[in-house]
């Protein structure tokens, strides 16, 4: 792929080039990630300040230019080089969003598969193994008020109200419920971020069941697609996931953040008192 279409390179010489105007030299690249983010680094070559003062400024890219116009790459990073033979290198990286993904690009995420220990009370199936204060199985008990409180161990061979041989579950307060843990990263420019929301200091503790979160989509469709009924909890995004990948205009943000994932209607999932849906903000 040609670096820049439209390019003009007039001043081109194969032979005798006198570097009056920058050379962009052999070996420059664009990386496409996949995801839509572009990462140019190539080597402008030109003559030294023994020519017009102005030649440097109005000929190399300068941070937050446009590397080559339009291209939609942004100057993020230079470093200047003097060479011997009275040239002057510039290597140039530059950064941008692929135009056909409109200013934010495509989410790149990954899953992990995690147990964490819950109360035993909160089981979806405790009133299987557990009963309940009328009707009391496996040693369980209650206080006064309902309120579960362990289980008493009981002897070897004992039979519940109905006959039925009992289970020792003496000391099991907790159980481990399964989590799957989604972390994932996008890049966006700096003005798609509604800051008149405060996007980002109040996304945290929102649920979603689409994805969405204040109208950011942080879950790709395949896994929503493939995964209908999991509720998704926004549990890491704060200013120190924030970086600036460029200094250009626009500005391109990285952004970075934890899910974790329960299934609908399980006794533990988010109870919708308390985690409120982030898709209707």
């Amino acid at each position: 792929m040609p670096l820049d279409p439209k390019a003009n390179f007039s001043h081109w010489k194969r032979h005798g080039y006198n570097y009056s105007q920058p050379l962009l030299e052999a070996g420059a690249t664009i990386n496409y990630d996949g995801y839509g983010l572009m990462v140019f680094n190539g080597t402008f070559k030109v003559a030294d300040k023994e020519l017009p003062s102005s030649l440097e400024t109005a000929t190399i890219p300068l941070y937050g230019d446009e590397v080559f116009k339009g291209s939609g790459l942004y100057v993020s990073k230079i470093q200047k080089r003097y060479n011997a033979d009275k040239t002057i290198s510039y290597d140039v990286e530059a950064v941008g969003i692929e135009a056909r993904y409109k200013g934010k690009t495509a989410i790149c995420i990954q899953g992990m598969n995690t147990c964490n220990a819950e109360p035993i009370e909160t089981h979806w199936n405790f009133e299987a193994f557990a009963g309940t204060p009328a009707k009391r199985l496996n040693g369980a008990t209650f206080d006064k008020e309902g309120r579960f409180t362990g289980f008493a161990k009981l002897p070897d061979g004992g039979k519940d109200a109905e006959g039925k041989p009992v289970k020792n579950f003496a000391g099991i307060r907790s159980y481990l419920a399964p989590r799957i843990t989604l972390r994932g990263y996008f890049h966006i420019e700096q003005k798609q971020l509604d800051e008149s929301k405060d996007w980002l200091n109040r996304m945290s503790g929102l649920t979603t069941k689409t994805g969405d979160i204040m109208s950011i989509q942080l879950i790709p469709a395949y896994i929503i697609a493939g995964n209908p009924t999991r509720d998704y909890l926004l549990t890491s995004i704060t200013p120190e996931n924030i970086v600036i990948d460029t200094q250009g205009k626009p500005k391109i943000v990285k952004v970075t953040y934890e899910l974790m994932s329960a299934a609908n209607g399980s006794m533990y999932g988010w109870n919708k008192d308390i985690y409120i849906n982030g898709s209707s903000i």
